[in-house]
């Protein structure tokens, strides 16, 4: 009988092909009994009956319902001869995997890696091009205009092509299309997420055309997504400027330059406290400052330990200053900040005291 050699190993097959390269996104297409009979006859050098292919999808969905307690089966069949797959409970929707790679890609103290992993660990959630669904930046259900704008934006940075939006405010919350928009063209380089909304870095052609100096970096941009106007134009590839990615990374981490004077070092940086406010210590600097790498990920006693590249000077020690602002709910507890890695750090940061204690002077009111 053909196949009969491999036919214990062609049921976990089966299994591991709907698990692995076939998405729970119904628009993702179905499989056909014949391309999943081509699929295992490559796989082991074999063929197999039909018949013997609908015993092992049986077999898996009884073990799917043993294991899930779901009454619909895992692998369902549609029409006569193909099949999709359904998802099951704390499975990654196809929406949050491709938000979850936007996250990596835009974070710049996760390893770039990482982000080719999530593909290869799903690849059925990278497989459509053409893949036109997103999480809306309030988290409710995105309109139809919301997905097919952050889709063009999707595109156009995937195939570097140039967009002509319309960007502006809101006058009012009550109109929302009473904006002050402005027609701007721009080469779409990284979507970023933060605070709940999602942003777009992308050079500003039209500056980039006048700028004398010609350095892209000055007309590096950043737009929220939910000011641009709902149809975008593609003017093609021939325009589109490029920049290289880690300032944008700088742009979202905080400059370095800012607290730079051209002597920036590595440095490591533990904050310790409640586990709430050491993760609202950690997010302010990294607002502020360019966070390398955690060293050591220990939030949940209340202990985090990570690289920052910074320099000795005045809005360094401003920004350190400042988080003795920080304190729980109560206003009781506090944070406290330990560095180590350069011993001039230390009497910079005296003299910065000294000097703000020096120029403010309080006086009773006579």
């Amino acid at each position: 009988m053909a196949g009969k050699q491999y036919s214990k190993h062609k049921t976990v097959a089966i299994y591991d092909y709907f698990l692995n390269k076939v998405s729970n996104d119904e628009k993702n297409g179905s499989v056909t009994i014949e391309s999943l009979r081509q699929y295992l006859e490559n796989l082991f050098g074999d063929s197999f009956e039909r018949k013997s292919i609908y015993s092992d999808i049986a077999t898996i969905n009884d073990y799917k319902r043993l294991m899930t307690g779901q009454e619909k089966d895992w692998i369902e069949l549609r029409g006569k001869n193909s099949y999709i797959r359904n998802s099951t409970p704390g499975e990654f929707t196809m929406d949050e995997v491709h938000l979850l790679l936007d996250a990596v890609n835009a974070t710049p103290i996760v390893d770039e890696k990482i982000a080719d992993k999530i593909r290869k660990q799903w690849p059925s959630y990278f497989n459509n091009d053409e893949y036109v669904s997103f999480i809306s930046c309030d988290r409710q259900k995105p309109t139809r205009a919301f997905v097919s704008l952050m889709n063009s934006i999707r595109r156009a940075i995937k195939n570097r092509e140039v967009l002509k939006i319309k960007y502006g405010y809101k006058l009012t919350e009550q109109d929302t299309s009473n904006c002050l928009e402005k027609e701007r063209t721009i080469s779409p380089l990284a979507l970023y997420w933060e605070e709940n909304k999602y942003y777009l870095f992308a050079i500003d052609n039209d500056h980039f055309a006048k700028d004398e100096n010609g350095d892209v970096r000055a007309s590096l941009r950043q737009f929220r997504i939910d000011r641009i106007g709902g149809r975008v134009e593609f003017l093609g590839k021939d325009k589109f400027i490029d920049c290289d990615l880690k300032y944008v990374k700088d742009k979202i981490s905080g400059s370095v330059d800012a607290y730079s004077d051209g002597n920036s070092v590595n440095m490591s940086m533990t904050v310790e406290g409640s586990p709430e406010l050491v993760l609202r210590v950690f997010n302010y600097l990294m607002s502020e400052i360019t966070v390398k790498g955690i060293i050591n990920d220990n939030w949940a006693k209340g202990r985090l330990t990570f690289f920052v590249e910074v320099s000795p000077t005045p809005r360094f020690f401003a920004l350190l200053t400042n988080l003795s602002s920080f304190t729980d709910g109560d206003g009781v507890g506090g944070v406290k900040i330990s560095i180590e890695g350069d011993a001039n750090f230390e009497s910079a940061y005296e003299e910065f005291l000294g000097r703000a204690k020096n120029n403010v002077v309080f006086k009773e009111r006579g």
